[in-house]
């Protein structure tokens, strides 16, 4: 070889060797700048802590990499290098990466167009997709119903819209997508522990959306809200292809606070939303109201929908009959004979049907042949007038979680300042609005002040959990009230102003009310826990009495409890107190309330010993 050629060869071999050099520095570069972009930790659901940064699904299937749940480079290599070839190694059904990860795909694919990738065929993610996909898609709210547990802050879910989303029929066509806990057959209190301190996997579920009415509106006799989304085909798209690759590849621990349902889909909703994160909304839980109320707020949300419960539209027509008709309806459920008009048999039927889902326990063997009757009955009568169902404020338009206070006024004699702070959910004297009325959830509710006189700060009370449940009680529809409580107050009843104590109660009643009324009375048992008593407890009968009044937009709150320790070897009129207080709560804004209080607590017979306080001020919801 010639010296000349020998030179060129060589400045060949440099030149091709800088080029390969110099391509993979950049290549390594983006690498690192596409593993660290927010689609694609939105992909791995990864969450970035103080301490450590991780993906929140637990299931090893979701990564192709030893260790793709914490290093978001060493996932990205694995699936480029598993996106190179088709190999049907994946999800536990075993098939290739794309199918098992098409949102990845599609993805990667885009990002590095120097890279030449397989594509294959996925009739599995192709049949699912084509039963799912809509040409809309809508989140669906299913609102709280307090006398079950386990929908105390309701429920979101994706419904995909194949048709038209305005007639109810064609709704029998459409899908909906849900997170929810994969569940067993605990009793209530197991059901909500597990919820709150982790022992459920949360599962992605593919339902028609008839069997979600069913399970929803007619069973549990929750109200639906349907918030149609604006997204275009593309984003629709993204949504399904990545619903697919959680359906097919993993699971999350499901809490009821911070990891539920409307985490998950926030998450999800994150993929195609550009000028909001719902994720960094959520403010440490996740409630379903909120994220309602972030895509309402986001401009993202169409149309709304209602869907009434079964339960409100059997009250709807129910209500809309004149006496002499409600006499014909009374006789009818009684079996007795009367010949009477289209309006009062269309009543009985949905009865018949709210009865059957509602109170499936309090049905005879006789009640299918006899609901035979009245259908039958019904169709000689003729067609009845519709009914129009009153729509209610939606629950985006209700009060923020959280609520914080400031109150002026006296304790006894002393002048104190009163603090309140309450980081979730909704309390019997805030305004029902958006809220199932006359129904109460707070959590971790802190009241404490500061005695100007005595020149110290006490607790007044903390609210672990507090649920009321107080729905109309009647003979057609005998729903029981109940009321759980565990909280922590001093034990002003024995002049230790300073001394805490712990009370748990949990108590059973009737309850009547409308949306401007409601009287309450509740009895049950109460134990409570210090030092200071006889082998550290009280325990007894406890009874409670609740009215309230709406007057215009103010409500008017009473509650009386009454205390009568059965433990305990001291003098008789030590063992029981009571406690009375008096709230009127006034709007002054979309979010904030003038409240005035009165509360007293002593003991029958020794009101000069009573423990007296009234005070004034503002609360604003944020």
């Amino acid at each position: 070889m010639s010296y000349h050629l020998k030179n060129i060869v060589l400045i060949i071999i440099t030149f091709v060797s800088f080029e390969t050099k110099v391509f993979s520095q950049n290549y390594q570069n983006k690498l690192i700048e596409v593993s660290n972009s927010s689609y694609w930790k939105k992909l791995l659901h990864y969450e970035e802590g103080f301490f450590s940064s991780s993906s929140l699904a637990d299931s090893d299937t979701f990564f192709l990499s030893k260790n793709g749940r914490d290093n978001l480079l060493e996932e990205l290599e694995a699936n480029i290098e598993a996106f190179k070839k088709i190999e049907s190694l994946y999800t536990p059904e075993k098939m290739p990466a794309q199918c098992a990860f098409p949102e990845r795909f599609n993805f990667i694919k885009n990002s590095f167009s120097e890279i030449k990738f397989k594509e294959a065929k996925c009739p599995d993610f192709q049949k699912w997709k084509k039963a799912v996909v809509g040409e809309s898609v809508s989140l669906v709210f299913a609102s709280a119903y307090v006398n079950n547990p386990s929908s105390m802050f309701g429920h979101t879910f994706l419904k995909f819209n194949q048709r038209n989303v305005e007639k109810l029929s064609e709704d029998m066509f459409n899908y909906v997508v849900a997170f929810s806990a994969h569940s067993d057959s605990s009793p209530g209190f197991l059901y909500a522990l597990k919820g709150l301190f982790g022992g459920y996997k949360g599962v992605i579920n593919v339902k028609p959306f008839y069997q979600t009415m069913k399970e929803y509106s007619k069973v549990e006799s929750r109200d639906l809200w349907e918030y149609e989304l604006n997204l275009d085909k593309d984003e629709i798209d993204s949504i399904l292809n990545h619903l697919w690759e959680i359906f097919a590849n993993t699971n999350f621990d499901y809490y009821f606070f911070d990891e539920n349902c409307t985490s998950v889909l926030a998450r999800i909703l994150d993929l195609v939303s550009v000028d909001i994160s719902y994720v960094e909304n959520m403010r440490g839980y996740s409630l379903p109201t909120e994220l309602v109320r972030t895509l309402s707020d986001s401009s993202k949300v169409g149309s709304v929908r209602y869907h009434p419960s079964l339960r409100k539209i059997f009250w709807a027509h129910y209500n809309k009959l004149s006496d002499s008709d409600k006499e014909d309806f009374h006789k009818l459920v009684k079996k007795e004979v009367v010949d009477t008009n289209a309006q009062v048999y269309q009543a009985v039927i949905h009865y018949y049907d709210y009865m059957r889902h509602d109170h499936e326990n309090a049905i005879d063997e006789n009640f299918a042949k006899y609901q035979k009757e009245i259908l039958s009955k019904a169709a000689k009568a003729g067609r009845s007038s519709e009914i129009a169902i009153d729509t209610p404020i939606s629950p985006d338009q209700g009060h923020l979680p959280a609520k914080v206070g400031l109150l002026l006024g006296k304790r006894n004699k002393d002048t104190v300042n009163s603090f309140q702070i309450r980081p979730l959910y909704h309390g019997l004297n805030d305004t029902d609005k958006g809220h199932e009325p006359w129904s109460a959830i707070e959590v971790l509710k802190l009241d404490f002040n500061f005695n100007h006189d005595q020149n110290n700060v006490g607790i007044e009370n903390l609210t672990i959990v507090d649920v009321q449940s107080l729905p109309n009680f009647s003979f057609l529809d005998k729903n029981i009230s109940w009321d759980l409580s565990l909280q922590v107050n001093p034990m002003i009843e024995d002049y230790k102003e300073s001394s805490l104590k712990t009370s748990f109660s949990m108590k059973l009643g009737v309850s009547k009310q409308n949306s401007r009324f409601l009287f309450s009375t509740l009895i049950g048992a109460k134990v409570e826990a210090h030092e200071f008593y006889e082998n550290f407890f009280r325990v007894g009968p406890h009874l409670k009495l609740v009215s309230g009044f709406l007057i215009g937009k103010s409500k008017l709150l009473a509650n009386v409890n009454y205390f009568h320790s059965l433990v305990g070897k001291g003098e008789l009129s030590k063992r029981y107190y009571y406690d009375y207080s008096l709230g009127l709560s006034i709007p002054v804004s979309t979010q904030g309330v003038f409240e005035l209080k009165s509360t007293s607590n002593g003991r029958l017979g020794t009101f000069k010993d009573s423990f007296d306080s009234y005070s004034a001020g503002v609360s604003i919801y944020y």
